[in-house]
């Protein structure tokens, strides 16, 4: 864990402005002679190989630098000047990043940015890049398209160059006021974004002899990062100018940023997991579309009602509706197709026989939500907790907490023979992602749920490895979970024990 305020190092934030280039490491002190508005030429620039054709019909865009804030000239007492500009003091970073994705078969491209001329489009460029070390300055209609972007599937990287605290703090200001309902949460160690092409364990920091914890922060959208901060700059290391160290050490300022090796791997990673979610994103974004009777609230039908929390409670958008269409076709009882959050301790839980809990990331009960829910299940009710991609975080919570709400009583897997997996659908030849069983090859065919009772009578069900994020037919890479048909399955089966035991 870690945390930024504006005191990390000394200095303001024209003293970090450095701009990455051959005279870099003697510079002399500079003072800011000019700034202006950047304005510039936002043409494309692709970066091609030799071997690729020289002018591509449509060449597919995956990350677009943004050009934002001022430029100014830095000089010096003999006279010297150069121009350097907020949003590309890491000239090449992004070029660099793109020839070694290209390097593992990734055909894609890049270009400068402008947001004035953005279509804010995911489909035509899912990935917007913001560089810089200054204070992040943003247009509120910028921020507003923004924010549509990230939602419809698009993702933005926010690398503060040198590790600046003037643009890690301002880039977390401007997007928690965008996302003002969507905290940025530390990402775990077992995330895919640290296993797309690479296992990263711990990343190499020039100077910083620390554990090497990745350091990384996001806004989740669902399940998919939708915002990335790089507190501890990536740019650097992918430009390969790492004895900018020692310089920014003696102006009194404390850099971090990434060694070559662990940006260069970073960055692969974020390129891949960019691409292979990019689906999800499209996926999660669409909008929930309901009859008027869903739109109602509910009266005597199923009601799916989903627990509100700290954590990143809203993990698979649009997956509770996918299996509810599935039930109502399987079961002759009524069913209200739109999910019900509910916050516990200030809904009325009675109303709901059914409650469902999910995340990616730590959350916590008080003692007064925990009696409630007690309630609850010993009235009857029943409780489904899924890990949403599978993540050791939230795994630790679930097991915490659940131990806490039903003290003295035990979270064991359920036998093959219990008759939930036999409800609706057979569960005889469950089938688990691939990155699941490369890490777990023990797990066979038979589905690993656990639960808890009260008085006799289960009433909690947990799954370990992700139910939901197969009730939704698409593909989330290096999710630890059920495949598609077996998860819908095992939904089935959860729903019709809940109503029928």
């Amino acid at each position: 864990m870690f945390a930024h305020t504006v005191a990390w190092g000394t200095g303001s934030e024209d003293d970090w402005l450095i701009r990455l280039s051959p005279e870099t490491h003697d510079d002399p002190p500079k003072t800011i002679s000019a700034a202006e508005s950047m304005t510039g030429n936002a043409a494309p620039v692709v970066p091609q190989r030799q071997s690729e054709r020289k002018k591509p019909p449509e060449p597919d865009y995956l990350v677009g630098k943004v050009i934002w804030g001022e430029s100014a000239v830095l000089t010096d007492p003999a006279g010297g000047a150069m121009e350097v500009d907020d949003w590309n003091l890491a000239p090449g970073d992004v070029a660099r990043l793109m020839e070694r994705a290209r390097s593992l078969g990734q055909r894609y491209h890049w270009s400068n940015v402008h947001l004035d001329e953005f279509s804010f489009d995911p489909r035509r460029m899912p990935v917007l890049f913001f560089s810089g070390v200054r204070r992040l300055r943003l247009h509120r209609s910028h921020q507003d398209a923004l924010r549509q972007y990230v939602l419809k599937g698009g993702m933005v990287i926010l690398d503060s160059v040198y590790g600046s605290p003037h643009f890690t703090v301002s880039a977390k200001e401007t997007f928690l006021d965008i996302f003002p309902d969507n905290p940025f949460r530390v990402i775990p160690e077992d995330h895919p974004i640290l296993h797309t092409f690479h296992t990263i364990d711990a990343l190499r920091y020039p100077g910083q002899p620390d554990d090497g914890h990745p350091h990384l922060m996001g806004i989740y959208i669902g399940a998919r990062i939708g915002v990335l901060l790089l507190p501890y700059g990536m740019g650097t290391g992918l430009t390969g100018e790492q004895d900018v160290f020692q310089h920014l050490r003696g102006r009194g300022l404390e850099p971090r940023y990434m060694c070559s090796d662990s940006a260069i791997r970073l960055g692969v990673n974020i390129a891949g997991y960019a691409v292979g979610y990019a689906d999800v994103g499209e996926v999660q974004g669409r909008p929930e579309v309901f009859t008027a009777a869903d739109t109602r609230p509910p009266s005597d039908q199923f009601v799916f009602a989903q627990i509100r929390h700290e954590g990143s409670w809203n993990t698979h958008p649009g997956a509770a509706a996918s299996l509810l269409h599935r039930v109502r076709h399987q079961f002759t009882i009524k069913v209200h197709m739109k999910r019900q959050a509910v916050d516990i301790g200030v809904d009325d839980l009675s109303g709901f026989p059914f409650l469902y809990l999910t995340g990616l990331d730590t959350f916590t009960f008080s003692d007064a939500q925990r009696q409630i829910l007690r309630d609850y299940l010993a009235r009857g009710g029943f409780l489904l907790v899924n890990n949403g991609l599978g993540l050791s975080r939230f795994h630790q919570s679930a097991i915490d907490e659940l131990e806490r709400l039903l003290p003295g009583e035990t979270l064991a897997p359920l036998p093959a023979d219990h008759k939930l997996f036999h409800l609706i659908a057979p569960a005889d030849d469950i089938q688990y992602t691939s990155a699941l069983r490369r890490q777990q090859p023990d797990l066979g065919g038979r589905p690993l749920l656990l639960g808890m009772h009260y008085q006799g009578e289960l009433c909690v069900v947990y799954s370990p490895y992700d139910l939901e994020a197969g009730w939704l037919n698409t593909h989330f890479p290096l999710m630890r979970g059920y495949e598609n048909a077996s998860a819908q399955r095992l939904g089935l089966n959860i729903v019709a024990y809940s109503m029928l035991r």
